[in-house]
């Protein structure tokens, strides 16, 4: 399923200054851009179109990283048809990173995990047409935790935190099950047999999910997700202790670099967990939903909603029962952790 990408749109953005109006008529004459807004004169003259793109003419930019993280370039919600090449190295020997075509109805999105220095020259093509492209660039500070290209090289990652993979560009290592090109692969060992999430739900992007155990050389798939939460992925499922699973993140509608977690059922909690706690109406459809402790009138309880990320979407401080309202927020898997007198409890809630 394509992503739409509605509140990218960087007309809903423009009043910020329009830093541009002229480009490179190729990679070597490229015009260097920051984080901000820019429109391009549009891809009409100069022959300067990668043999990538099919095109004859584009118009060239280049972004240099200031530090590692991820550079997004969007000109969704701008009108026109144009396709977005990325590439890194030289102009005299490119390496096609980026392939974006209308990822957000006719327009173009794409996140590239980039490396402090690296310069990343784009091109938007005449391939559809040559009207001027209006686009967005920006960039985020993050750790990368670069995937496998294949099973037998996955990355072997732990439960908790949040994992951003570096995107299924190259490497031609997807599993036969996927029938797609392109993979992240990482591995994951559980400490313990429990159910497990494995979540990439409200991180934007578009992926397929798989999930496998047995070896490389004979795979077995026991779990696989596509669109579950709007355009991303979540699957839960028990996992034994001291066993290998694989997951893999496929190019299937992108390449670019997907953010997941994988989060246990049992919580590990070094206090003495609450037992009165109770949620209802679980799940629930429209993201209200309530907090009650039974036994426990008076006492001040601390709530905290946590998304599938191990991101804090919601957090209150009520001695009565507590309503929640996390309706803003996409469907998927959230945990409840309340605090109270020293004692703690984690509990599980569903927004279809």
């Amino acid at each position: 399923m394509k992503k739409i990408f509605t509140s990218l749109s960087i007309f809903s953005i423009l009043l910020f200054v329009n830093n541009a109006s002229a480009q490179g008529e190729t990679c070597a004459t490229a015009i260097p851009v920051v984080a901000g807004i820019y429109t391009s004169n549009g891809p009409t003259s100069g022959n300067g179109a990668s043999v990538y793109s099919g095109g004859v003419n584009s118009d060239w930019y280049s972004y240099t990283a200031q530090s590692d993280g991820l550079v997004t370039i969007s000109s969704c919600g701008s009108g026109g048809d144009s396709w977005l090449l990325g590439f890194i190295g030289t102009c005299s020997n490119l390496v096609n990173v980026i392939d974006s075509d209308d990822d957000c109805g006719s327009n173009e999105f794409a996140t590239y995990p980039i490396s402090s220095g690296t310069t990343l020259y784009f091109e938007w093509s005449d391939s559809y047409d040559d009207s001027p492209v209006a686009f967005a660039v920006s960039f985020n500070s993050a750790v990368i935790t670069p995937a496998g290209e294949n099973c037998a090289d996955a990355t072997a990652i732990s439960e908790g935190g949040v994992i951003i993979s570096d995107g299924p560009i190259t490497g031609n290592g997807a599993s036969a099950y996927s029938g797609d090109q392109h993979s992240d692969w990482y591995s994951f060992t559980p400490n313990i047999t429990d159910t497990y999430t494995i979540s990439s739900c409200g991180s934007g992007g578009d992926s397929k999910l798989y999930v496998f155990d047995g070896s490389c050389a004979a795979l077995n798939n026991i779990a696989d997700n596509d669109d579950e939460c709007g355009v991303n992925e979540t699957v839960s499922l028990i996992l034994n202790g001291g066993t290998t699973y694989f997951v893999e993140w496929t190019n299937a509608y992108s390449n670019n670099p997907v953010t997941f977690s994988i989060i246990g059922a049992t919580a590990s909690l070094e206090e003495e967990e609450i037992n009165n706690v109770s949620i209802y109406p679980n799940p629930t459809s429209d993201g209200i939903f309530s907090v009650d402790f039974d036994g426990m009138e008076g006492v001040t309880k601390d709530v905290k909603v946590l998304n599938s990320l191990g991101q804090s979407v919601y957090e209150s401080s009520s001695s009565s029962i507590v309503k929640v309202d996390i309706s803003e927020q996409p469907a998927g898997l959230y945990f409840v952790i309340v605090n109270a007198n020293g004692m703690s409890s984690s509990k599980k809630i569903v927004k279809k």
